[in-house]
């Protein structure tokens, strides 16, 4: 376990070095991702050292219906910073600086509480369907 954050610190530190000169789009969505991705590497590495671990039947079936929820949580999380950067981009596209801004002002309160809305949404799917992975 600690090999592999010790390796997971030694990458993050050298895309760090290298997100310097990518564009700012790319560090936008690599900053709004990198905490999804960690959950990403430590639910398939708990995956792949379950079969290894020499646990009773009923134990490894409660930590795979775990697992699925927290696979469950990363879909749920994957698609709610996806939605989220969308809206961000599209309400960043808005011309609000010029005098007559009234349809972009109108198009950002709408865009804020159309996520507002989608959010919620997500975060009610996501937990029903991780807490149906429990019987």
């Amino acid at each position: 376990m600690l090999g592999g954050l010790a390796l997971q610190g030694l990458a993050l530190k050298i895309v760090n070095h290298f997100i310097k000169k990518w564009d700012p789009l790319s560090q936008f969505i690599y900053y709004r991702v990198r905490g999804i991705a960690r959950f990403a590497i430590v639910l398939l590495a708990v995956n792949v050292a379950l079969p290894l671990m020499p646990l009773p039947n009923a134990t490894l079936d409660g930590v795979r219906k775990a697992l699925l929820a927290g696979f469950i949580v990363l879909i749920g999380s994957i698609v709610y910073t996806a939605i989220n950067i969308a809206m961000t981009r599209y309400v960043n596209g808005l011309h609000m600086d010029g005098e007559d801004n009234l349809l972009a002002r109108k198009a950002a309160t709408q865009m804020r509480l159309l996520r507002r809305a989608i959010n919620i949404l997500i975060i009610f799917i996501t937990a029903g369907f991780a807490l149906m992975s429990f019987d």
